[in-house]
């Protein structure tokens, strides 16, 4: 049986982590039901040796990534849907949260809630972070009373707008690849091989055929 990571949350929420031999991640998420825990992250275990993991660079440390905000959103919606109140499910998040500079904007946007602001609000203070249409449509959770299912929808956006980017990116790398290797041989040819053709037609006193009278130009240019 395969191996599954986990995090979990206490009703008081302290997080608890281990590992767990199961068929699969809804098996584990049962049992941990079973023992009284929130089940809030499940992966498949794998072992991380000092070349796998993922290098940081210092420069690139403090900045939130359209993952983190991903992670975060879908971990809140888990934690919302399942009882607990918003200074609680953000007090848990920071305890689980990867990115250290996501850590500290989660607890400075708990600390603005436990300040007596509404979560919207407190989200406006990093518009780097949260877009103008995360913050909206947060907003308008609050005012209907439906965060839940509107934390349930910018988790479905915000992986369907990352499946939507990779897929653009993947589709871009093809012919830029293939425009660097066509300039990459049109200037062997004009540097390299045109020239000891042109030497070569010259000493035998034949005219160069156009195209490569053409490169045969931009050579010598």
């Amino acid at each position: 049986m395969p191996a599954y990571n986990y995090k979990a949350s206490t009703m008081e929420g302290k997080i608890i982590e281990g590992t767990m031999e199961a068929a699969d991640d809804g098996t584990v998420s049962l049992k941990l039901q079973e023992m009284g825990l929130l089940p809030v992250r499940i992966g498949t275990a794998s072992r991380r040796t000092a070349l796998s993991r993922e290098i940081e660079w210092p420069w690139k440390r403090k900045k939130v990534r359209r993952k983190d905000l991903l992670v975060f959103t879908q971990e809140l919606h888990t934690l919302v849907r399942s009882g607990f109140p918003l200074d609680h499910s953000l007090a848990v998040l920071s305890q689980l949260a990867e990115s250290p500079a996501m850590a500290d904007v989660i607890q400075d946007v708990l600390k603005e809630v436990k300040g007596g602001k509404s979560f919207s609000e407190a989200l406006t203070k990093y518009p780097e972070v949260f877009p103008k249409v995360y913050v909206n449509m947060v907003k308008a959770g609050e005012v209907g009373g439906a965060l839940e299912e509107i934390l349930g929808r910018l988790a479905t956006y915000l992986v369907t707008s990352e499946d939507l980017r990779s897929y653009i990116i993947g589709a871009m790398i093809y012919p830029v690849l293939l425009s660097i290797v066509g300039l990459v041989s049109v200037t062997i040819l004009t540097l390299f091989v045109v020239p000891r053709f042109a030497s070569i037609f010259k000493d035998l006193n034949v005219a160069l055929p156009l195209p490569m009278t053409i490169l045969s130009g931009f050579s010598s240019n």
